[in-house]
């Protein structure tokens, strides 16, 4: 083969390089400016070794057989492929000792050979992270020098033919554009018929004797049409066609980057540019300051939004927090518009994503998370899921099941969690085994999560706990096999705090395994939340070194991306304030004193059948009010409210049972509180009635598993005190059953108000009469705990009240 034969191939070899990278270069540099010098690092070296390697071959007609270069060597082969040899000293000392050598082009080209050597040694250390971009920038000539170097020297070269001249510019000008690619890290096989076709007219132009300047002005042409239309970012293209154009622009890191979800005490702009995060949450508590404002969330919020829109695609972040609203035993409708009300003031704040709902089937009480359940049959939590479009919206007419939806930017991303059978662990105890059968497992724990996928949940969270002793965040037959392939959920599903570091005993026992187990069986985001570098790290190596398929790395990025083109991240990215009126809108709570009403349980009401007490008259001499829970803010919200573990007090804005009270009864009624009164006060003061408020502490998660579920102390003596004395009403503040059956012969009714939140007024209503009780059990109100666990439908069910029972009463006007 002769020397303008090989130079042609050189050139059907290379020529799509040339244009895919000037076709992605202006869009890469309108996008980072900064990174241009490093982008140009590589060219101007290497350019000057390939001329004067080309003007050596001309001269001497030698053939274009790799040159030796020792360690690190680039090898230019016939063929026009480039193998960057990393050798044994790809390190920061080979850089500090090889750099010096002269820059200034000689005509054996031994020098400028030196150069391209060190050139293509730096750009691979670049590559490793073993150098940084400064020292990039400050070793290398731009781009433009590069390109008028090339136009002076060709009048000098020694090639008279004009053709085979023009095809050598082209070889080079092909050449050079190599190290770009390294950097944009193009992939070939991915290159779409508008870019062969300007190949094929890069061909036509070579022909035509058409100079090089000529030719990269083309193509620099063409870079600008190009990225002037971007497909992903066009908001009138199929989300499809836009997912698929941005995932060909990433890069590993980048897609990476996607999967990590990190808290935000260690997010800031400058990580989540620097590592392409893809998600931050707050943890329970973790706010931008106490008391924050929605201003101050907002600010946060966009804050590290703009660290991710400043990296070179622009990719949003998506925000998540817990928005936990279990245990509401009203109609789905009704629920559903809760969800409606709670996207509206998570919005508020700036945050597009909502760790709910809970639809654990609760099959024993003993559980910590039981009151985020909503209770202990499929059949109620199925219908519970009506939130989901609530906090979502609605579904268009036809849409396709398993696929995500977002109704604009006054919803949120819904959470379907904890899958799966975490409500059915051993013993009840938190993040355990949940041992039952496959049959048993679909029929009672999964129908949820069916029909919250034909409702469009954006994303699924997986459980602690393990089915059989196998981990959910590692089962991949229930991961991929079930949720994915059977139930063709299509969003995104994403691990538990820590979740993965849990598939190992101790936790974090083997980090690399558990990146490797908890990725292959499915899970596309990991909530870290706090040590990302280890889970990025440790996720590119098993990717590297091919343990985690690149597919698999594909599958989870367009999860990821679907849900943030279907809720509008990238047309909307950036919060406002326009929504912070609806945080504590009056109509929002009207809303929860709605459900509070709704969701009251009347469990007895009198000791005879002719003798009930409910509803109370507003009028009476005097109404002792009693028990922990009848002033304490805090107790009546339970767990995830301001902190994690909830707390006591008045932690946030509402009303207890106590002032209900007082606002409620007729203003001749004398009030007396007494949190918990001796025997000879209560029967020296001549009450009318007591109303007697106790219940459970706040807790949350594994804080609140209880092998004997009791009432804590004052409370059995403070009950058995005041309605031995006098005629009472007990209202129970807790997030499931508890032990009551020995007090229940004292009390002459008995109201279960669960966790009635902020709106204590919504208690008041019902117990005087405003209202009418018409809740039921959502769960079995076991005798002993040596029952349990008792569902409905168990072969040996005796319980003290059983599931769905709730004694009703009608309103009534004043007494």
């Amino acid at each position: 083969m002769d020397l303008k034969s090989k130079i042609s191939t050189i050139q059907s070899h290379l020529g799509e390089a040339v244009v895919m990278t000037f076709c992605n270069l202006e869009s890469f540099i309108k996008t980072d400016t900064e990174k241009m010098p490093v982008l140009d690092s590589a060219v101007h070296p290497l350019t000057r070794y390939v001329m004067n390697y080309i003007k050596y071959a001309c001269e001497y007609k030698n053939t274009l057989d790799p040159i030796d270069g020792g360690d690190g060597v680039v090898a230019f082969e016939c063929g026009g492929q480039i193998q960057a040899l990393q050798g044994s000293g790809v390190m920061q000392h080979i850089l500090d000792e090889q750099w010096e050598v002269h820059h200034e082009e000689d005509q054996g080209g031994s020098r400028d050979q030196g150069v391209a050597r060190r050139c293509m040694v730096l750009e691979e250390a670049y590559v490793r992270g073993n150098v940084s971009k400064p020292v990039l920038k400050e070793q290398f000539k731009s781009f433009n020098s590069m390109i008028n170097e090339i136009h002076k020297m060709q009048t000098s070269w020694v090639v008279s033919d004009k053709q085979l001249q023009l095809e050598l510019r082209v070889s080079i000008s092909v050449v050079v554009v190599l190290a770009y690619r390294s950097f944009l890290s193009i992939d070939e096989d991915n290159m779409d018929e508008e870019l062969r076709n300007l190949i094929r007219k890069s061909s036509q132009m070579a022909s035509s004797q058409t100079s090089l300047l000529g030719l990269v002005l083309l193509f620099c042409w063409a870079s600008i049409g190009k990225a002037d239309y971007v497909i992903y970012k066009d908001p009138n293209q199929p989300v499809n066609a836009r997912i698929d154009d941005l995932i060909k622009r990433m890069t590993l890191a980048e897609k990476i980057g996607q999967m990590t979800q990190i808290e935000r005490k260690v997010a800031s702009a400058k990580v989540m540019k620097d590592y392409f995060i893809g998600s931050v949450l707050s943890g329970g508590g973790s706010v931008p300051s106490p008391q924050a404002s929605a201003e101050d969330w907002v600010n946060m919020v966009n804050e590290f939004q703009n660290g991710s829109l400043s990296t070179r695609l622009g990719i949003p972040m998506i925000y998540g927090i817990d928005a936990v609203h279990g245990n509401n035993n009203v109609d789905p409708e009704l629920v559903k518009k809760i969800g409606e009300a709670t996207a509206l003031e998570v919005r508020a704040t700036g945050i597009q994503y909502a760790f709910a709902p809970c639809i654990a089937v609760c099959r024993d009480p003993r559980w910590g998370r039981c009151y985020e359940s909503y209770g202990e049959d499929y059949h109620i939590v199925r219908k519970m899921t009506e939130i989901i479009p609530g906090l979502q919206g609605d579904l268009p007419a036809n849409y396709s099941k398993g696929v995500p939806y977002v109704a604009g930017k006054n919803k949120v991303a819904a959470c379907a969690k904890h899958y799966v059978g975490d409500g059915g662990t051993h013993n009840g105890i938190n993040e355990n085994n949940t041992v039952i059968d496959y049959h048993g497992l679909l029929s009672i724990h999964m129908p949820a999560y069916d029909i919250s996928i034909i409702k469009g949940v954006s994303t699924v969270m997986v459980s602690y706990s393990s089915w059989n002793g196998e981990k959910m965040h590692a089962n991949h037959d229930l991961v991929t096999g079930f949720l994915k392939n059977t139930l063709h959920f299509r969003g995104f599903v994403i691990s538990d705090w820590q979740g993965i570091d849990r598939i190992t005993t101790p936790p974090g026992a083997n980090y690399t395994y558990s990146v490797q187990a908890g990725i292959n069986a499915g899970i596309d985001m990991v909530m870290v939340p706090y040590n990302y570098t280890d889970f990025i790290n440790n996720l590119t190596s098993l990717v590297h070194k091919n343990i985690i398929p690149m597919s698999r790395i594909d599958d989870a990025v367009r999860r990821i991306l679907l849900v943030k083109f279907t809720m509008g991240l990238f047309e909307n990215p950036l919060a406002d304030l326009s929504l912070v009126d609806q945080l504590g809108k009056k109509e929002h709570r009207e809303l929860a004193r709605e459900a509070v009403r709704k969701s009251l349980v009347l469990l007895k009401n009198g000791k005879s059948i002719n003798e009930s007490l409910l509803p109370l008259p507003k009028k009476a001499r005097k109404i002792l009010v009693t028990g922990s829970h009848a002033d304490n803010l805090g107790y009546q919200c339970g767990g995830w409210t301001i902190e994690w573990q909830g707390d006591s007090g008045n932690i946030t804005v509402g009303t207890t049972i106590l002032d209900a009270i007082k606002s409620t009864v007729d203003p001749s009624t004398t009030i007396i509180y007494s949190e918990n009164p001796d025997a000879s006060f209560v029967k020296n003061n001549d009450f009318s009635y007591a109303i007697v408020v106790v219940g459970e502490p706040p807790y949350t998660e594994t804080a609140g598993d209880s092998l004997n579920l009791t009432l804590p102390d004052p409370d059995p003596s403070t009950i058995q005190t005041v309605c031995s004395s006098v005629k009472c009403v007990a209202v129970i503040i807790s997030g499931r059953p508890v032990v009551i059956e020995p007090y229940v012969p004292l009390m002459d009714a008995l109201v279960a108000a669960w966790l009635p939140g902020s709106e204590g007024q919504g208690v008041a209503d019902v117990l005087f009469g405003d209202y009418g009780f018409s809740g039921k059990l959502p769960r079995t109100w076991f005798k002993s705990v040596d029952q349990l666990p008792m569902n409905v439908g168990d072969k040996h069910y005796d319980p003290l009240f059983p599931f769905g029972f709730g004694l009703t009463t009608k309103p009534m006007v004043a007494r």
